[in-house]
């Protein structure tokens, strides 16, 4: 069996252009979706069995359909266990409980010449929608279903925006045929951030713009060896900082309606609760934040004082591994600022390069590990190693996290 990581499905139909003899480009008229005809070819491998493993492709032919006049075509792929077409992966996903589960997959729009389905890709949607974890649960052989939904593409001259396109979608018979399939690894669904705002976060301003990130927005971060919803990214998100004014969690930049918020006092959290008030801590000093983005829950409690190490650097063979300061992201009064622990730097290689995060004159302490662009870099530990790019990186010195967060 063949164990691939996947991040993207893609499978493909091809149709030739055609005219109406009646119809003008520059006055182009579309026929009513219910007239238009669509078929999707049973393939002649329909009666025996496609080994995914040994395959190169799968190849599926499908007629063009016709609108009244000539235009590209978008074509999305649907696959499909039972043959109903009920539940898309895409509302599966969206269901915040994880209890929807998903009978067809649909695949990104394509406009493609090739016939051609890669089995790896075909492969990764069965996998998907059997909830296969392993080799060990992949049968021998599977019957499956698919069908195309095609729509005039906005790219060609026929003046559909992408709003008014969907209406005019047809989709084409179904067509079963058997396989034998292979599991493959499926990527996990990023990390469900949040982010904290407020008047001693970042720019101290509630500034939460998309370009905010780093100033005037702080993002909580993954917990090392934690478990994350592979479907959702959702789990336990936390960051431990000195606070010693009013404060909020939000889950979008730019977006105040999606918040964590303070209720009657301070340990009642809520969540999207417009009458909510700005979280305010008992007294100024270290708390941990610590948000489960699964089960809904949000505690802020008391920390342990921190060791204060001063201020932080960032060397490499950027600059022969001298220091370059690395500016504080909380913005404490004067004589709270030792307090911050959570740093960052503009940062821009032509090449790849190495480095570590390091105590400002002193190599006694020092950070880093083997992973890009996200780790939790230990003392002494291994240079980290940075692709070429532009980045904002942040640095919490308390657990070692750091991060590069690709800049335009």
């Amino acid at each position: 069996m063949k164990k691939l990581l996947y991040s993207a499905l893609m499978l493909s139909c091809i149709g030739t252009f055609t005219a109406c003899d009646d119809d003008r480009d520059d006055n182009p008229t579309l026929s009513d979706n219910a007239n238009v005809e669509f078929v999707l070819n049973t393939p002649a491998y329909a009666s025996s069995i496609v080994d995914l493993a040994s395959s190169e492709s799968v190849n599926l032919y499908c007629s063009q359909p016709e609108w009244g006049f000539p235009t590209a075509v978008n074509y999305i792929t649907q696959v499909s266990l039972n043959g109903e077409y009920k539940i898309s992966n895409e509302t599966a996903d969206a269901d915040e409980s994880g209890e929807t589960k998903a009978d067809y997959y649909a695949l990104d729009p394509i406009t493609s010449a090739s016939l051609a389905i890669v089995p790896e890709n075909l492969a990764a949607a069965l996998t998907y929608l059997n909830g296969w974890e392993g080799d060990e649960d992949v049968p021998a052989t599977e019957e499956i279903y698919v069908r195309i939904v095609a729509t005039p593409s906005t790219n060609s001259s026929n003046g559909l925006s992408a709003q008014s396109v969907a209406k005019y979608a047809v989709t084409s018979n179904v067509v079963k045929f058997n396989v034998a399939p292979y599991y493959v690894e499926l990527a996990p669904a990023p990390i469900e951030l949040w982010y904290l705002v407020g008047a001693n976060i970042g720019s101290a301003s509630w500034s939460n713009g998309t370009d905010q990130i780093g100033n005037g927005l702080v993002p909580l971060e993954p917990i090392q060896n934690a478990e994350y919803d592979k479907k959702t990214g959702r789990g336990e998100i936390a960051i431990t900082a000195y606070f010693d004014d009013e404060f909020k969690l939000i889950n979008v930049p730019g977006n105040w309606e999606i918040q964590w918020a303070q209720g009657d006092a301070f340990g009642s959290f809520k969540k999207n609760d417009g009458g909510a008030g700005n979280i305010v801590v008992p007294s100024a000093g270290y708390y941990k934040v610590l948000l489960n983005t699964a089960t809904d829950v949000l505690e802020i409690t008391k920390a342990e004082e921190v060791k204060e190490l001063g201020e932080i650097s960032i060397a490499g063979s950027f600059n022969d591994w001298g220091d370059q300061p690395m500016t504080p992201v909380f913005s404490l009064t004067d004589d709270q600022k030792a307090h911050n622990h959570l740093w960052k730097y503009e940062f821009e290689a032509t090449e790849d390069v190495e480095l570590k995060f390091k105590t400002t004159g002193s190599w006694d302490t020092n950070w880093g590990t083997t992973t890009f662009p996200t780790g939790w870099g230990v003392n002494g530990g291994d240079n980290i190693p940075v692709a070429a790019g532009k980045y904002l990186i942040l640095f919490d010195d308390i657990t070692g996290y750091y991060t590069f967060i690709t800049q335009e």
